[in-house]
């Protein structure tokens, strides 16, 4: 039998005690954090927009077809440096706003987290 979380959604029993004693690890991923919007109801990019984000800027064209941290990789190894390619990321997801799912998941004592997102959503969160 499960337990009634928010009126829609039923969960096992075992999940819900596990959360509650602070047995479950969470992951976040790709994803994780495209209900943020900014003021004009914008989302956030994915990671291959990103990617594209950081070449156009940093590398002068376009890179389809190659990943976000390969991007930033060579960005930072061409003479950029990681300060400017981090503020740029930083810049980039700053105008966003933490979502009400981000906000949801600080109510919880998880034993741990763990994300591959550059953004700092979940941090603003808590």
């Amino acid at each position: 039998m499960g337990s009634l979380t928010d009126g829609a959604l039923l969960l096992p029993a075992t999940l819900v005690a596990a959360v509650r004693d602070r047995r479950v690890v969470i992951f976040l991923g790709a994803g994780a954090s495209k209900e943020c919007v900014d003021a004009s109801e914008n989302r956030p990019p994915n990671a291959d927009q990103l990617g594209q984000m950081i070449a156009s800027k940093f590398l002068g064209k376009e890179m389809p077809g190659t990943d976000a941290m390969t991007i930033a990789e060579m960005a930072i190894s061409n003479g950029v440096g990681a300060p400017l390619v981090f503020e740029e990321i930083r810049n980039i997801f700053s105008k966003f706003s933490t979502s009400d799912a981000h906000k949801s998941l600080a109510k919880f004592n998880w034993r741990m987290m763990a994300t591959t997102n550059y953004d700092t959503y979940v941090e603003e969160a808590y």
